[in-house]
C-alpha cells in the first residue's frame, strides 16, 4: 500500500506548490485529503469502476472459500497435524443464504449482479445512501433496500462492506450493536467481506465489533497476499 509519506494530505500539499492534480490508481481515494486539495485548488480524480468486476469476482470467491473453509482446510492438510477429522473441515453452502451489501456503488452493484446471475445466494439485500440501492432494486440485482446499514444484518448470513473506509468506520458501531443483539439471540453471521481499498476499514470494523470479533470470519480481497482470510481476533 502507499506509504503515508506519499498520501495527498496537507503536509505533502505544502511541499508541492506546483501540484495541479491528484489521481488515485483505483476507485477509492482514502489516501487523499479531498478538502485540503480543494482548498489548495488541486483537482482530485479516481479511476471509478476500473476494477469493479475483478473485485466483485474476488469477493464472491472469498465468500465461497470462507463458507466452505477452503483456506482453513488447505492449511490443515499441509500441516503435520493429523488429529482432525473430515467433519472438522465441514463447511456450508451459500445456496439458501441471504447476502447483505453495505454500499451499492460500482463494486457493490457488481457483486450483487454477479451473485444473482450465478445463483450464489438466495436473496440479496443492500443499504446505500442516495438512489443507488433503488436503482439496483429496479435492475433486479437486489431483493430489498435496507433503510439503515444495520438492517443488512436483519436476515443476512453474509455481509459485504463495499464503502469507503470513512463510511465503514462511521457505520460499524450501529452494525456492531445490531450484531450484538443477534448474537445474544443465538443468530450467527457467517462471513464478513470487505471490498474497500485499504486494510484500515476491516481493522476498524474489527475494533468496532469488540468482544464479538472471534465470532466473525473476515476476508479482505485486496489487502495483500500474506493473509487473505483470517479470524477477526487475529487482526493486529
Amino acid at each position: 500500500e502507499l506509504p503515508k509519506a506519499w498520501w495527498a494530505h496537507e503536509k505533502l500539499i505544502d511541499q508541492c506548490p506546483q501540484l495541479l492534480c491528484v489521481s488515485s490508481s483505483g476507485a477509492g481515494f482514502d489516501t487523499v485529503d479531498v478538502e485540503a486539495c480543494t482548498k489548495a485548488g488541486i483537482a482530485v480524480l479516481n479511476q471509478s469502476g476500473c476494477n469493479a468486476r475483478s473485485v466483485a469476482e474476488h469477493a464472491i470467491g472469498l465468500m465461497l472459500g470462507l463458507s466452505h473453509r477452503l483456506g482453513e482446510g488447505d492449511r490443515m492438510l499441509r500441516s503435520a497435524d493429523r488429529s482432525f477429522s473430515r467433519e472438522d473441515l465441514m463447511g456450508s453452502e451459500l445456496g439458501g443464504k441471504t447476502l447483505g451489501i453495505v454500499g451499492i456503488g460500482m463494486i457493490g452493484a457488481s457483486v450483487a449482479a454477479a451473485v444473482k446471475a450465478r445463483g450464489v445466494a438466495a436473496r440479496v439485500v443492500a443499504y446505500s445512501p442516495g438512489e443507488d440501492a433503488k436503482v439496483a432494486l429496479a435492475a433486479g440485482w437486489i431483493d430489498r433496500v435496507c433503510e439503515q446499514a444495520s438492517d443488512c444484518l436483519e436476515d443476512s448470513e453474509l455481509l459485504v462492506l463495499s464503502a469507503p473506509v470513512s463510511s465503514i468506520i462511521e457505520l460499524m458501531p450501529a452494525i456492531a450493536h445490531t450484531l450484538d443483539q443477534h448474537l445474544r439471540a443465538g443468530k450467527k453471521l457467517a462471513a464478513l467481506t470487505d471490498t474497500g481499498s485499504s486494510k484500515q476499514g476491516i481493522i476498524e470494523a474489527a475494533k468496532a465489533l469488540g468482544p464479538h470479533q472471534s465470532r466473525f470470519i473476515a476476508a479482505h480481497p485486496i489487502a495483500g497476499s500474506e493473509r487473505r482470510a483470517r479470524k477477526f481476533d487475529q487482526v493486529p
